[in-house]
């Protein structure tokens, strides 16, 4: 079973632009985020998921530089994104990190990849824990099933489409 992280970044925030290139310790908080994510010791695969938008190119470029693969995809629908990415590296579990979770913690995301392991969870997520230590754990058949059902391009909150509709 091949288990990735997928890094959801992109520079089109409006909040903050340019989040994921500014410093954080010397470098920028992506890479930093980066960084920490190589500490997983049963991720196969850390992959940045970001936009087919002209300005993600730099994160592209930031993926190479810090060896890991990359995967571009739609704008809007973030599952989309997630189900072309492992598509194309054969993932069959994921833990998400979103690139403005520079804490996220390496050590509860192999707990999610050994949890998946040990009964196939479809979707795992914290409770009680610090915001951006952790996110989600999703299985392919999972994601693909909620893509099928999904009513919109609009997926920014992923959630609901895999607590709220069975």
């Amino acid at each position: 079973m091949k288990k990735s992280i997928f890094i959801t970044v992109r520079m089109g925030s409006t909040r903050l632009p340019g989040k994921a290139l500014k410093k954080l310790g010397g470098t920028t908080t992506i890479e930093y985020l980066i960084r920490r994510l190589k500490f997983s010791s049963l991720a196969d695969n850390i992959i940045v998921c970001t936009t087919n938008h002209k300005r993600d190119d730099v994160l592209v470029q930031l993926a190479k530089k810090n060896q890991i693969n990359y995967f571009r995809g739609s704008e809007k629908d973030k599952l989309a994104r997630w189900l072309g990415a492992a598509e194309y590296f054969n993932t069959d579990f994921f833990v998400t990190a979103d690139g403005d979770d520079s804490f996220c913690e390496p050590m509860l995301i192999d707990l999610a990849f050994k949890q998946f392991d040990s009964n196939h969870s479809d979707y795992i997520e914290s409770e009680n824990i610090i915001c951006g230590a952790f996110t989600n754990g999703i299985s392919f058949k999972a994601l693909r099933k909620v893509c099928l059902i999904k009513d919109t391009t609009d997926t920014e909150m992923i959630w609901p489409y895999f607590k709220e509709t069975k």
